[in-house]
């Protein structure tokens, strides 16, 4: 090779590297623009700490991919504020070839690590222990798909028998909201509330107790208690009371990310249910109860 020659494929390459991480610079900020969107709804100040998101390649296709975990962030001077009892918001977010995003994943995890080089699967550690998964699209080979795939929690709206906007949890805990003469009664339920497949004693003592069960659902930095009773019949908690359409509760949850229901501090009783869908599904459901 001559020396113009080398100093012409040294210098190619250098601009190659160097447009490479210009475009992943690039992507990860814009991956950070979409993060303080997410945030925005419980979060007036943020900061990224290290490690709130990671370059991976999620996919297969070379392309950089983002891996976000909220147990990296600073909200309003708080560190935490995003995790639970579920751990702590893990996001992905997955490039298009058009430049573009989208998110492949969004749940509560222990921890999401792309443990494994070349190949995009990653391991998943929640409550329900240490699985393997890969985002819808992976074309890696070396894995096979997985047997446990994330269920998303995503609203849905039905209309009969009644008007409906619900959406599942994990370890079937869900929450619902329906048109009951003109105004909306929630309803819930999690792996607490049953010893087996009978409502436990423990929950019962509690019911009957002062001030009984009151839930304050949490979204961002709106609070709402809601005193709730059990229904033996629907094998549910009820609210007692129904709450209007226009209550500030309803709005908070179309707008915002995650709703978490926390019960006098306890966090063995803590639910956390995603939003994804909500504003959709509670405008048909407001738009039916009128």
């Amino acid at each position: 090779m001559t020396r113009n020659k080398l100093l012409w494929t040294v210098a190619s390459s250098i601009v190659s590297v160097t447009m490479f991480l210009t475009h992943t610079a690039h992507a990860s900020e814009q991956i950070l623009g979409f993060e303080r969107q997410e945030l925005s709804s419980g979060c007036t100040e943020i900061k990224f700490l290290d490690g709130y998101i990671t370059q991976v390649d999620a996919n297969g296709d070379s392309l950089p991919d983002f891996l976000i975990n909220t147990q990296r962030l600073m909200c309003d001077g708080s560190q935490m504020i995003w995790c639970g009892t579920m751990g702590c918001v893990h996001r992905i977010w997955v490039q298009k070839p058009d430049g573009g995003f989208d998110k492949a994943l969004d749940t509560y995890a222990y921890e999401v690590v792309f443990d494994r080089p070349g190949d995009p699967s990653y391991k998943i550690v929640t409550r329900d222990g240490e699985r393997r998964e890969k985002v819808a699209g992976a074309t890696s080979p070396a894995s096979a798909p997985s047997a446990h795939p994330t269920i998303q929690g995503r609203w849905s709206y039905t209309a009969e028998p009644l008007p409906v906007a619900a959406v599942g949890g994990p370890e079937d805990s869900m929450l619902s909201l329906t048109c009951q003469s003109g105004a909306l009664r929630v309803r819930y339920a999690g792996w607490w509330l049953f010893d087996g497949d009978a409502i436990n004693t423990g929950t019962r003592e509690w019911d009957k107790s002062e001030p009984g069960i009151v839930p304050t659902f949490t979204v961002g930095a709106h609070e709402t208690d809601v005193p709730v009773r059990i229904s033996e019949e629907e094998r549910m908690l009820v609210a007692k009371d129904t709450l209007p359409l226009t209550a500030p509760l309803i709005d908070a949850l179309a707008r915002g990310s995650y709703v978490t229901l926390v019960h006098g501090g306890s966090l063995e009783h803590e639910l956390q249910f995603a939003l994804a869908g909500s504003s959709a599904a509670l405008r048909s459901l407001r738009s039916a109860c009128n």
